[in-house]
């Protein structure tokens, strides 16, 4: 019974080195696109910090973004806008580059489709544009 329990927490333990290395490959990608190091991606924490600046966005949101209940606003504002930046939809933004991270970051990371960096250049969008808009999706 305990052998079972290790074996399934080894498991589980190789599973998400796994996908945070995909993710982490496909942030190095975006990355590398964007004119950051490209090793950024690797280092946790520092990696969305580093998005959130290379996104222009406010760095106090990398704060509120760990805080318990407003930070997932935060998470779909700077995904929204990671995903706009590579013509990607609202509903793909906040599937796909939140809990389906690791596949998401590679599909956008490998993708030849040019980015639209007017997006760097629109002005922060609001938090409370984010919750209606979030409260639109649930509707």
């Amino acid at each position: 019974m305990i052998q079972a329990i290790i074996n399934a927490g080894i498991i589980v333990i190789i599973i998400a080195v796994i996908l945070y290395l995909c993710y982490a490959l496909g942030l190095s990608m975006v990355f590398r696109k964007l004119g950051e190091p490209s090793w950024h991606a690797i280092v946790p924490m520092y990696n969305f910090a580093c998005l959130i600046k290379v996104l222009k966005l406010p760095p106090s949101w990398f704060a509120l973004s760990l805080t318990p209940g407003i930070g997932a606003v935060y998470s779909v504002a700077v995904a929204s806008r990671l995903g706009k930046l590579f013509h990607k939809s609202f509903a793909y933004s906040t599937f796909w580059l939140i809990p389906g991270s690791p596949l998401g970051m590679l599909h956008i990371g490998f993708s030849r489709q040019p980015m639209n960096l007017d997006v760097l250049n629109e002005p922060q969008p609001s938090i409370k544009q984010i919750q209606k808009r979030l409260s639109n999706k649930k509707k």
